[in-house]
Parts: C-alpha cells; sequence; structure tokens
C-alpha cells in the first residue's frame, strides 16, 4: 500500500521532491528493488521520484549498485535544500508497523539543512 503524503506549492514554482522510501537495508537487492520500484512510481505519475531509504543502504557497496551508491533520507533531504529545492513529499514503502518514519520526519524538519516543508 502506497500512502502519499502532499505539501503545499513550493514557493520555487517547481513542484516537490518525491521520495519513496522504505526502511532500508544492507542489501543491495533491496535497494535494487526499492530503485524499481520508485521507476514504475515515476511512469504512473509522470515525475521523478527518489528511491530513498530510512537508514542502512548507504553502507552497501555502489558497486553492488551499479556503480550508484544508495541514498538515505537524511542525506537526500541535506542535497535537495542545497539544490535550492524548498518542499519534499514523502511515500512511505513500509510492509509492517514503524515509527522509524514519523521519527525520521520530525528529525528533519528539526533540522536547519532540511527543505522547509517535509510532509
Amino acid at each position: 500500500m502506497f500512502l502519499f503524503a502532499a505539501v503545499g506549492a513550493p514557493t520555487t514554482g517547481s513542484r516537490p521532491a518525491t521520495l519513496l522510501v522504505d526502511n532500508g537495508s544492507k542489501r543491495a537487492a533491496s535497494t535494487l528493488a526499492l530503485r524499481a520500484a520508485a521507476e514504475r512510481l515515476s511512469l504512473l505519475t509522470g515525475g521523478a521520484v527518489e528511491p530513498i531509504s530510512l537508514r542502512w543502504s548507504d553502507g552497501v557497496a555502489a558497486d553492488a549498485l551499479a556503480g550508484r551508491p544508495a541514498r538515505t533520507l537524511q542525506s537526500a533531504l541535506r542535497q535537495l535544500a542545497e539544490d535550492g529545492v524548498d518542499a519534499a513529499a514523502i511515500v512511505p514503502l513500509f510492509l509492517g508497523p514503524s515509527d522509524g518514519l514519523a521519527e525520521a520526519v520530525r528529525a528533519a524538519r528539526a533540522d536547519p539543512a532540511a527543505p522547509r516543508r517535509i510532509a
């Protein structure tokens, strides 16, 4: 099940960044599966969807991920802010109960280096 959390229109006039977020894994196969899901969601929505993990996946060797390192939520939000993106929509992809995403979003909202609006 996908839950879409929308944010208001960004002040830059562009769409908010869309992040498909899972819990994360140290297994390359899990990151590759997340990337495939993000690609399919991009095709369905007509917009870019970034595959992001809460934790752990940034420890997977980039060579096991076709040379492209995995990204975690904290690093992705900081990079978006550095790129001038002021809003992010987080689409959670979790298969069981978890407070991990809620905790990560609260922490990101408190981080001055993250985009101003996160939902």
